[in-house]
């Protein structure tokens, strides 16, 4: 997976906040629920990925607020989040929504398969790529327009 990302960071020149230590890396995304090592991994390399109008939402730092302040934690607790708002409790503890795709729409991992989804128009729709294949489709969609 790093080298896939670096792949893409050469090919499209995307940043990413500065990481976090390994340790409140994991321990914040276990509270989020994402305890894969491909979850901790992805997030180790490409934390607060930004390219254009494409961003996957930074773990919250507070060494950095004002850069960290739409953090996933943030975006994913529904008192301060506008994605998936007019869902049920169930639909929105089943996904967690881990970026921006422009507009109002947002992308998701599902907590039960970590299938890839994406919210558009207010409607829900699954993909059938794996996240390194969703997070490259997404750089090739903005380099196109």
């Amino acid at each position: 997976m790093i080298l896939q990302i670096e792949i893409l960071r050469a090919k499209y020149g995307f940043s990413t906040k500065k990481p976090l230590s390994d340790d409140i890396l994991t321990s914040r995304l276990k509270s989020l629920g994402v305890e894969s090592l491909d979850g901790i991994e992805f997030y180790r390399n490409t934390n607060g990925m930004t390219y254009e109008w494409f961003e996957v939402f930074p773990l919250y730092d507070k060494q950095n607020l004002k850069n960290t302040w739409n953090s996933l934690e943030r975006i994913n607790d529904p008192e301060h989040s506008s994605y998936l708002k007019g869902y049920p409790s169930e639909v929105r503890s089943r996904f967690l929504v881990f970026a921006s795709i422009g507009g109002d729409g947002c992308a998701l991992i599902d907590r039960n398969d970590s299938s890839i989804w994406f919210e558009e128009n207010e409607e829900l729709h699954q993909t059938d790529l794996s996240l390194m294949e969703f997070i490259e489709m997404m750089c090739k969609e903005v380099s196109e327009l």
